[in-house]
């Protein structure tokens, strides 16, 4: 972490714990572009530490949020998926898009080529 910014953080921590200026150059660290992403997860996992969110331990599924309308569950998504990926695999790209649509009747949606590697959302159902 940079100097400044644990100076900063420990400038704002010890302000009768100001937990909201330091929510907010948390957010601000991860929302900043032109940082190099080392720098960023520094400030990050600092105030992670600091707060004791467990950003270092979440999971995707930690957070996913169930919207009431949701009407299948995890392991459901999961099994459509894999036959889904069974069809891509086997070029039946026709049952492939029957079972996204299937999904996304149920109120998931399904997220090809996402950059993190998530490969489902909860929609709005």
């Amino acid at each position: 972490v940079p100097a400044e910014m644990l100076a900063w953080i420990d400038h704002t921590i010890s302000q009768d714990l100001n937990t909201p200026a330091l929510l907010a150059q948390f957010e601000l660290a991860i929302q900043t572009k032109h940082a190099p992403p080392d720098e960023k997860w520094a400030v990050v996992d600092c105030a992670d530490r600091i707060l004791g969110i467990g950003i270092r331990s979440l999971t995707r599924a930690d957070l996913r949020i169930r919207p009431k309308s949701a009407s299948i569950t995890e392991a459901e998504i999961e099994a459509s998926l894999e036959r889904r990926k069974l069809a891509r695999a086997a070029k039946d790209f026709a049952t492939s898009d029957a079972i996204r649509d299937e999904l996304a009747a149920q109120g998931v949606e399904v997220m090809d080529g996402d950059p993190l590697g998530w490969e489902w959302k909860l929609g709005e159902a």
